[in-house]
């Protein structure tokens, strides 16, 4: 099983057990963004989709720049993206694949 398979087949069987526990992994993500100076967003590319940034990612930028942290992401984000321009508008330091340009 791809692990697209697996989230196709998870999203089917969203449980209360389920969204409990994601409930929980955002709320560790969230306390772990606000005892920090800053996050990495790891935008790999995915096939036909470069620079691409995912649901969770985009939340967590977006709490990073609620919070006043600075958001660092490895290389520009794909502009197919739905959330193309609140992403750019916050302003994210694009390290272009070279984590040496982390102040």
């Amino acid at each position: 099983m791809t692990v697209d398979e697996f989230y196709a087949m998870r999203k089917k069987n969203l449980t209360e057990e389920l969204l409990e526990t994601k409930k929980q992994l955002m709320d560790e993500h969230i306390d772990k963004i606000k005892n920090s100076d800053a996050i990495l967003i790891l935008n790999f590319d995915k096939p036909k989709n470069r620079g691409y940034v995912g649901g969770n990612s985009f939340l967590e930028m977006g709490v990073a720049y609620a919070l006043a942290k600075k958001v660092f992401i490895w290389k520009k984000p794909s502009n197919t993206l739905p959330y193309y321009e609140e992403i750019m508008a916050m302003r994210p330091i694009i390290i272009e694949e070279n984590l040496e340009k982390i102040e």
